[in-house]
């Protein structure tokens, strides 16, 4: 758990962008499925 607290700048800005692009990909399939 340390080199997690060594670098949180790298992570947060890897996960910001992982979910920033999740979001919308995730948002189309749930609506593909509901139509």
């Amino acid at each position: 758990m340390p080199s997690r607290k060594k670098r949180p700048n790298n992570h947060g800005r890897r996960e910001n962008f992982l979910l920033r692009y999740k979001t919308p990909v995730l948002r189309a399939l749930s609506g593909k499925d509901k139509m």
